[in-house]
This record gives C-alpha cells, sequence and structure tokens, in this order.
C-alpha cells in the first residue's frame, strides 16, 4: 500500500515531464522537482487546485514562499545549478497556472551570485587517462574512451543503441538521436579506431555481462532488462560510480578531491573528457564550429551543418584522429606493405626500360660511328 502511494504521489511530476522529449532531460527535471517538493514538505498532487487556471494574488504568495524556502536550501550550491533549479521550478508552476510575478524571479536570480561554475575543469594529460584506463575492466574502457574520443555527454553515451553506431564506415559514426540529446536536435559524431577496437571488446562480453547482472539486480520495484538494447545499458549515475572507482585505483593527485563544491567530488570527473576532447581536436585539420558540432553545441552545429556535408566532417575527424587517440593508431601493415610492393615493382619496371634505352643509345651510337668512318674513306 505504502508503494502504490509513493507512485501516485509521483503522477503530478510525471504528467508535467511528458512535455520533454529526451530521457536524460527528464531525469533531471525529476530529480530537482523531486528535490522541491521534499524541501517545502508538500505533495504534488494536491500541490495545486484540480482545473484552476487563475490564482489569487494570496494564493500566489504561497507559492512564492515555498519557491524562496527552496532556493534557500540550494543557495549554497554553483551558481548555474541554482539557475538551472529555479528555471525548472518556475516552468513546472507556470505549466499549472501558478505564474509568480516577474519580479519574484528577477529578485532570486539578482541573489544568486556569479555567473560562472565556481570549478575549473581539469584538463588531464595523455599520460593521465593512460593512468586511469589502465584499472578499467572491457565496459568501464570501451565507455570512458567512447566519452574522450566522440565528445558526447555521458547521458548520451548511456542511451545509445548498438543500431546507432555504423561500423562499415571510417571513422566509425555514431547517430545521437534526438531523443537523448541535450538540444532535443539530432547530430552524428566520430569515434576513433583505438575506440571501436575497445568496444569490440566490450560487444563480445556485453550479453553475458546483461545476463548476469539481471540476475544480481532483481528487485521488487525494480529489474534489470535482458531486452536492454542499449550498448552499455546502465544508467550515467552507475557510469560516474564506476569512473569514481578507476579514479580511487589510479591515486596521488588524481584521486584529490575538489573542495570548492558542496559536495566535495574528484578532480578528474568524466565531464571533463568532454574538456579534453574540446581541448584537443581543434586546430589546421578541423574547426572549432566542426568540434562544437561533434559535441552538440547548438551553434556550431548549425555553423558546421551549412558548410560541411556528412562525408567532410568524417574526413576531417580522420585526419585529426592521432589528437583524441590515447594509445595510439596502429598502423595496418598489410597496406603497408603492399604499397611498398607496388613501389618496388614500379622501380624494377623503371629500371628494365632505363637499360633498353642505354642499349638502343648504344646502337644509335654504334650506328653513327659505322657511319662516320664510312664517309670518311670516301
Amino acid at each position: 500500500m505504502k508503494n502504490k502511494k509513493k507512485s501516485e504521489k509521483m503522477d503530478k511530476i510525471d504528467e508535467f515531464l511528458k512535455n520533454f522529449g529526451s530521457y536524460n532531460t527528464k531525469l533531471t527535471y525529476k530529480s530537482i522537482l523531486k528535490k522541491y517538493f521534499k524541501t517545502i514538505e508538500k505533495n504534488p498532487d494536491n500541490y495545486f487546485v484540480k482545473d484552476k487556471k487563475r490564482y489569487t494574488d494570496e494564493e500566489l504568495m504561497s507559492y512564492e514562499k515555498d519557491v524562496k524556502l527552496f532556493w534557500q536550501s540550494i543557495m549554497t550550491a554553483p551558481p548555474n545549478t541554482i539557475k538551472g533549479s529555479m528555471g525548472i521550478i518556475k516552468v513546472f508552476l507556470s505549466e499549472n497556472y501558478a505564474d509568480l510575478p516577474v519580479k519574484v524571479w528577477k529578485d532570486l536570480r539578482n541573489r544568486t551570485k556569479g555567473s560562472r561554475s565556481v570549478v575549473e575543469d581539469y584538463i588531464p594529460t595523455r599520460e593521465d587517462l593512460k593512468k586511469v584506463l589502465s584499472h578499467g575492466n572491457a565496459m568501464e574502457r570501451a565507455m570512458f574512451m567512447t566519452l574522450l574520443s566522440s565528445g558526447m555527454r555521458i547521458g548520451e553515451m548511456t542511451q545509445i543503441k548498438l543500431t546507432d553506431i555504423d561500423f562499415d564506415s571510417r571513422p566509425v559514426k555514431i547517430n545521437i538521436r534526438r531523443e537523448i540529446t541535450k538540444t532535443g536536435n539530432k547530430r552524428l559524431t566520430f569515434i576513433s579506431d583505438e575506440c571501436v577496437d575497445v568496444l569490440k571488446e566490450w560487444l563480445k562480453e556485453r550479453n553475458a555481462w546483461l545476463k548476469q547482472a539481471c540476475k544480481k539486480i532483481n528487485f521488487k520495484h525494480f529489474t534489470k532488462d535482458e531486452n536492454d538494447d542499449r550498448v552499455f545499458p546502465l544508467t550515467s549515475d552507475i557510469a560516474r560510480m564506476k569512473w569514481n572507482r578507476l579514479i580511487v585505483k589510479t591515486g596521488g593527485k588524481l584521486s584529490e578531491l575538489d573542495m570548492n563544491v558542496a559536495t566535495p567530488r574528484f578532480k578528474l570527473h568524466p565531464h571533463c573528457l568532454r574538456a579534453w576532447f574540446r581541448s584537443n581536436l581543434p586546430g589546421n585539420d578541423m574547426e572549432t564550429d566542426v568540434v562544437e558540432a561533434l559535441m552538440g553545441h547548438e551553434d556550431g552545429l548549425q555553423r558546421a551543418y551549412r558548410k560541411y556535408s556528412e562525408k567532410q566532417l568524417g574526413d576531417m575527424y580522420l585526419v585529426a584522429m592521432p589528437k583524441v587517440s590515447i594509445f595510439g593508431i596502429p598502423v595496418d601493415l598489410t597496406d603497408v606493405n603492399k604499397s611498398l610492393s607496388e613501389k618496388d615493382k614500379e622501380i624494377t619496371e623503371l629500371k628494365e626500360n632505363l637499360k633498353l634505352m642505354e642499349l638502343r643509345m648504344q646502337g644509335i651510337e654504334n650506328a653513327y660511328q659505322i657511319e662516320k668512318i664510312k664517309n670518311g674513306k670516301k
């Protein structure tokens, strides 16, 4: 009975979340709204008057008090987190016709100090990443090499399906569906050759892993599905936990906690892989707009997609691939040997042609001398 009541309690929130297509957006919004109602200690299902589309000033003041109480509970969080959370609450109230005066939101925004994250992303070196990845299993290496070579968000990475990956293309292409992107627009990105090798190794183990996970994770209200068709069948939170486990194993400076945030975390976190991609890839081989497009930044998407075809984007990534490769790109010796064999054949043919030319020249010279002698006798 208790579980049924809890399920009903979320109906109002779930109804609101139907307005959004992105799976990750829904997760974020649901988390913030649950935190909001927990803070103000009220039930979302009877929070609004049913079918009411206009509230009195007195009623709106009650909602205003709740909003301010929630703001006070998160006021020590990073500025962008506060603004994002308050934006979600504003939309939720507005959807239910509880429109607070503009001044209320403006005052809270002005009281939120700063406009940037309080944490500067730590951009790791190749050696840092080698150390961390050396402690990973097949799944972990595949997940995090996918992130660092593609520029994807961790929430997008955990939602990609095998059908989204084109292994027949080079570089290997990943189509990121619109329902899993932050912007709601589909896009494509690529992964490095070394990532492809690691990913294929994980796919050999994936089905067995999932089958075993379904046996272990089989709670009354939460079970894993053996038919889960995602490449990495887990949540982004679990993926972050796996990353933290690798950081702990690595130790040293990489395992130091950042104490500048409300909840201390490792300085090298999964989002840093996206920052690494952003800082390494731009250059003569690839424009910044193209990098932004691969990462899913809206302005870069629009500019890059207007200028370049899918093939051109892939060609640019292929040239720049070494910049987002950790262990180096293996040389295809078959192609190299074939090329050398062709060159040797060409050189042999040139030598033979040269000998023929020399013989012909010698023949001409001999004929000239003979004719000269004949003319001298006359």
